[in-house]
């Protein structure tokens, strides 16, 4: 959206929509169109998908889609709107106005490559319905060894140390 000069408050401007081909693209109609919204998001979303998925050819829908998600970002514009004058965020809001925010590119990229994630392509059943009682129940877990120093584990201010030894 934008605000053309002299007008009063924001608009869809042609101008600032992405361009595509019409859909019905013979006789009289116009061979381009432009849209916005959702629409564009899913679309800027699926570019990005497909460039990871061309840097990392072996990676499974999932394990893209874990990366993109852990790539996004507030931006400082998103969290204003969603703050009130005394200096308080309203999370609800923010959420519902922008989701989990825009993807960053250089962390969807660098994850996988250098920062410190762990990429398991697995599968699991973690529950299953117990036939007897009809109850769930717990099934499948799967351990990771951490390339980690222990005492680096062990620092982390959420690890109690009496748990791990």
């Amino acid at each position: 959206m934008g605000r053309p000069p002299g007008s009063g408050g924001p608009d869809f401007l042609e101008e600032l929509q992405l361009l595509t081909t019409n859909y019905r693209f013979t006789g009289e109609h116009r061979p381009f169109v432009t849209f916005q919204d959702t629409s564009a998001a899913v679309a800027l979303a699926s570019f990005l998908v497909g460039k990871l998925q061309a840097r990392y050819p072996d990676f499974i829908p999932e394990t893209l889609r874990g990366l993109m998600v852990h790539s996004v970002r507030w931006t400082p514009a998103m969290i204003a709107r969603a703050t009130d004058g005394n200096g308080n965020l309203d999370t609800m809001r923010l959420l519902r106005t922008f989701g989990y925010g825009a993807p960053d590119v250089e962390a969807l990229f660098y994850n996988a490559n250098n920062s410190l994630s762990l990429i398991a392509q697995d599968s699991l059943q973690p529950f299953f319905k117990d036939q007897e009682n009809g109850g769930i129940k717990t099934r499948d877990i799967k351990f990771h060894a951490l390339p980690w120093p222990m005492e680096a584990f062990l620092a982390l201010p959420w690890i109690h140390r009496s748990r791990c030894e």
